[in-house]
């Protein structure tokens, strides 16, 4: 009964407080983290949309300002390639927020006949590339890698151009 809150000693009452509070961070996290796993806006109302969310997250989140440019005519891609065009460009964007020092980014998607082409770039402090992308697993660039593991299961490819100082674009190539 609510009477027998209320004759909780001070000490006590606060701690209870401060673990609601800490409930409902994790609860929070768990809704985050279950959004990221597979945005039901990407179901919903597909890729375009689902990249405007995203962008946005980074905006408010990180406070880099975003753009999206959308070229071509805008269609529905398949499930699969939706889901990982969706998945490299936030994984680019996370990238970005977390390393990058960027101040600007961009999203650009462009529909063609035969493929859709992502650009994802920034203007942060870049890095060195390694040689070859096959190297991205051996210099710890695991988010990268998984970006090119991904784009290959649509029959796709990925570029990779960054300087120190000049920042990073990421280039996600589809066939549809």
């Amino acid at each position: 009964p609510l009477g027998d809150k209320a004759k909780l000693p001070v000490r006590e009452a606060k701690a209870l407080w401060g673990f609601y509070e800490q409930i409902r961070d994790v609860l929070r996290e768990v809704r985050r983290f279950s959004r990221d796993l597979r945005p039901s806006i990407l179901d919903d109302l597909g890729l375009l949309p689902a990249l405007e969310w995203v962008t946005g997250e980074l905006k408010t989140e990180y406070g880099v300002e975003t753009a999206l440019e959308v070229v071509g005519s805008v269609r529905r891609l398949s499930q699969e390639a939706e889901l990982i065009l969706f998945r490299i460009v936030q994984e680019a964007l996370r990238n970005i927020a977390k390393h990058a020092q960027a101040s600007k980014a961009e999203v650009k998607i462009e529909f063609e006949k035969q493929k859709t082409r992502v650009t994802i770039s920034d203007d942060g402090i870049g890095f060195q590339l390694p040689e070859s992308l096959g190297d991205l697993l051996h210099t710890g660039k695991l988010g990268l890698a998984g970006m090119q593991e991904r784009v290959q299961l649509l029959g796709g490819n990925l570029k990779l151009k960054s300087k120190v100082g000049k920042g990073t674009t990421v280039i996600a190539v589809a066939p549809i």
